[in-house]
């Protein structure tokens, strides 16, 4: 019993989703993509919440097109920031990102 009351006192203790293998930090691109989207998984695919900064810190660390785009959907249509949202499709777009070029030129 003991040893279960110190397991559950580390795990709440921990770090939002550290427990479950999701860092603070990434990486790499692919790194922040892949925890970005474990997230996001979890939702079922309903809100993108702490995937966003992985998404960010994808793009801006990183400069991963993908991570622009999927930073970009989620404040376009989660949060409804359409400036972010114009930034990190610009910003996807100029990193390669033909997704990201086809929604800049529809707004």
């Amino acid at each position: 019993m003991k040893y279960i009351l110190m397991l559950c006192f580390i795990i709440m203790s921990a770090p939002s989703y550290a427990f479950l293998g999701f860092g603070v930090d990434c990486n790499s691109a692919d790194d922040c993509l892949k925890k970005g989207d474990r997230i996001f998984d979890m939702s079922g695919g309903r809100s993108c919440g702490k995937a966003l900064d992985y998404y960010v810190e994808a793009c801006d660390e990183y400069g991963s097109s993908k991570g622009c785009h999927d930073a970009a959907v989620c404040y376009q249509f989660e949060q409804g920031n359409k400036s972010k949202a114009m930034k990190y499709f610009k910003k996807s777009c100029n990193n390669g990102n033909s997704q990201g070029c086809i929604y800049m030129q529809m707004r």
